[in-house]
């Protein structure tokens, strides 16, 4: 769920692109953040860290200039939020900077290890056990070609185990010189008695070393110490003959192997001005520049550098340097010769708030063009659509959040318009009921990001069962628009609000579309969306939006608010709740209006808000029934409606679009949401806990 950014290349200004790359996935983790980059003005290049508790926006960095920089912003899951648990994470050396989005399921275990072999740890994060698996794997291998070297003069394995630094020397040039005290890179204790030295640990007494290996002074004596992927002096064979970026990424492979659970790792060595990467299961971009490569955890971060783009896949590494983007399959260790590279059509829309106060008021306005942008170009995979859903034997709609809103929605569309069974499942319970699938069913998955972990895996389950899989997708070349046989994408542009509206309404739209094509009717789909986006547009600036801040000023003291609907208005009253206490936190909840009688009812006291939706269809007198129940309770009806009615205490007046009435009724409750978020003096763009993509489970 954070944010990924780094860069080498050949312009100086790396920590800035960096830091702006990082504003850019800010809603994908705001506890915290950090850079690491390299200072070019030092030889050997330093590694300079910058970290900070709180949100990126309006924040400057003070790094200098550098070739190499690679960024983070959480979203805390291991340890809380403090400067020491932000990203990127060190080495005991201070070498290699490390960042990771994801969990080391095996974390425990690992650290309890890396302790006993003396490492230090400076956090509480699971992060952290790489940074010190990569320095043991990078001085094991240093010893091992030290060894080699030592092999090819004659001398035994046991003299050529040394760990004599001489002045200005390399171990390599110790071994190759003779020196012949024992250093054992094994976690065995050897016959003889003597034992590993590991990183941070002291030399033991009689070895003239003058110092600790992995301590960052140089001592007194002039001796240095052994850098983890420090070049092998020349004459030393290498064995595979590997540059020492190529190590690096190796040792990255090494470690990554050992890793339980889904992750995305970066790694910046600033000696070695390259950045290692590999993931399985949270997204990695590799972006292909004319000044130098990126590596980013979303694309749209990207697109203003490049639109030349290599999506990693779940198993594969990376190493990027200023000149070039080599993939390897994490497996094997080999290079992948045919990783792709995409060139991304998806139009970004005009970055910065224009106007606006925050993204979620800009995005909301947005919806009217979107919807408008669909009708007129998405047509066509709308009716593809209908014509799978037509072929196949069973249909299931799988979203999360406001995704499995739209869903659910979906499922009374095709019901009402194509007469179609679909089925809806949230998508981290749709994996347990996935055995009943086969070749003959169709799968249809919805995303905003395309990196929902828990939508991810439920669709590979169901894609390992022979199902054909669908997506509605806002991202090109997102790991859900690759899996799937039939991508399509919602044109909403990139949504830097963490919660959804104009992606949502992209949704519903699609979904319409669909279901009227299923029925041979989809140019009278198209004409409902771009009414309803005529619609949008006029509630948006006739005043209305004032009635609804006058609405939020009134009920943002209330501890819990209701929101109830029938038939298709169900789903919609699920995401009005949702989209209220995410962004508010007050306590709302969403009802089928029929079940008030059922239990619900118990809940309202006198005063308490209740929103009711009740559009022109067959749903409209029995939700009038519901609110006259709720109101003799004594409670405050808000009625989103065509139609006045005497039991609503405030009309919230929508036109009658028929069919499209959800993509309309979906807008009043997203301003109200904003409002009371306001009210309640809080960020509508940056909830406290959420992010925007849950690449976690």
């Amino acid at each position: 769920m954070c944010g990924i950014f780094g860069y080498v290349g050949v312009r100086e200004e790396a920590p800035q692109r960096v830091l702006a790359g990082l504003k850019k996935l800010e809603y994908r983790g705001y506890d915290s953040w950090g850079i690491a980059a390299r200072q070019n003005s030092s030889v050997p290049a330093r590694l300079l860290v910058e970290k900070h508790v709180g949100k990126i926006g309006e924040a400057s960095t003070s790094l200098p200039p550098g070739h190499a920089a690679l960024g983070h912003t959480r979203w805390a899951t291991h340890g809380g939020v403090t400067d020491a648990n932000a990203h990127p994470h060190l080495d005991c050396q201070g070498r290699l900077a490390v960042i990771h989005n994801g969990i080391i399921e095996n974390h425990a275990e690992l650290r309890r290890e890396l302790l006993a072999r003396g490492h230090t740890f400076n956090s509480q994060t699971d992060t952290e056990v790489i940074c010190h698996l990569l320095e043991d794997e990078l001085r094991r291998e240093d010893f091992d070609l030290a060894v080699a070297a030592g092999g090819q003069a004659g001398a035994s394995r046991e003299a050529i185990a040394a760990v004599t630094l001489a002045a200005g020397g390399t171990l390599s040039e110790a071994v190759r010189g003779g020196a012949a005290t024992q250093w054992v890179a094994s976690n065995q204790s050897p016959a003889d008695g003597s034992r590993s030295l590991f990183a941070g640990e002291a030399i033991p007494s009689g070895i003239p070393a003058g110092g600790q290996v992995g301590s960052n002074p140089s001592p007194a004596d002039g001796s240095r110490r052994l850098l983890a992927g420090e070049a092998i002096p020349s004459g030393v064979p290498s064995g595979e003959s590997a540059s020492n970026c190529e190590r690096l990424v190796h040792a990255l492979m090494r470690v990554f192997r050992g890793l339980d659970g889904l992750s995305a790792i970066g790694v910046l060595d600033p000696q070695l001005e390259c950045i290692a990467a590999a993931k399985n299961g949270s997204p990695l971009v590799l972006g292909w520049g004319n000044d130098g490569n990126f590596l980013a955890s979303d694309s749209s971060a990207l697109l203003e550098h490049t639109r030349r783009l290599t999506f990693l896949e779940d198993g594969q590494a990376a190493l990027i340097d200023a000149e070039q983007v080599t993939v390897y399959d994490v497996k094997s260790g080999e290079r992948v010769s045919d990783a792709r590279v995409w060139d991304i059509t998806w139009q970004e829309e005009v970055d910065g708030l224009e106007g606006f106060p925050h993204y979620m008021a800009k995005e909301i306005h947005e919806q009217p063009v979107v919807l408008r942008r669909l009708a007129a170009e998405r047509a066509d995979d709308a009716q593809r659509l209908a014509d799978a859903i037509g072929q196949a034997s069973t249909v299931h709609l799988v979203g999360c959040g406001s995704a499995a809103h739209a869903a659910r929605c979906g499922e009374y569309l095709f019901s009402r318009i194509a007469c179609r069974q679909a089925n809806c499942v949230v998508g981290s319970e749709f994996g347990y009921l996935a055995d009943f699938l086969d070749s003959r069913s169709l799968v249809l998955g919805l995303s905003q990001s395309g990196e929902t972990i828990d939508l991810l895996e439920s669709m590979k389950s169901a894609g390992r069962r022979g199902a054909r899989l669908a997506a509605l997708v806002n991202v090109e070349g997102s790991s859900l628009y690759r899996l799937v046989d039939q991508p399509i994408l919602l044109s909403a542009g990139p949504e830097r609000c963490v919660l959804a509206t104009k992606s949502f309404t992209a949704k519903l739209a699609v979904l319409l579309m669909a279901a009227y094509a299923a029925h041979g009717r989809l140019d009278e789909a198209r004409a409902l969306v771009e009414r309803a986006a005529d619609e949008i547009q006029s509630f948006l600036g006739d005043g209305r939006v004032d009635q609804l801040r006058a609405l939020g000023a009134r009920i943002a003291g209330q501890e819990h608010l209701y929101v109830i609907g029938r038939g298709p208005s169900y789903p919609m009253a699920l995401e009005a709740a949702l989209k209220i206490k995410e962004v508010s936190y007050l306590h709302a909840e969403g009802f089928a209006g029929g079940e008030l009688k059922h239990g619900v009812i118990a809940l309202i006291e006198d005063g308490t808000p209740c929103v009711v939706l009740a559009p022109n269809d067959e749903t409209f007198h029995a939700i009038l029934s519901g609110a006259e129940e709720i109101k003799a309770r004594g409670g405050y009806i808000i009625g989103i409606s065509p139609f006045a009615s005497d039991v609503w205490d405030e009309h919230i007046r929508v036109a009658d679009v028929g069919e499209a009435a959800s993509i309309l009724n979906a807008v009043p409750p997203q301003i109200l949401a904003y409002e009371l978020a306001l009210q309640r003096g809080l960020d509508p763009d940056k909830p406290r806990n959420l992010a925007k993509s849950v690449t976690v489970k």
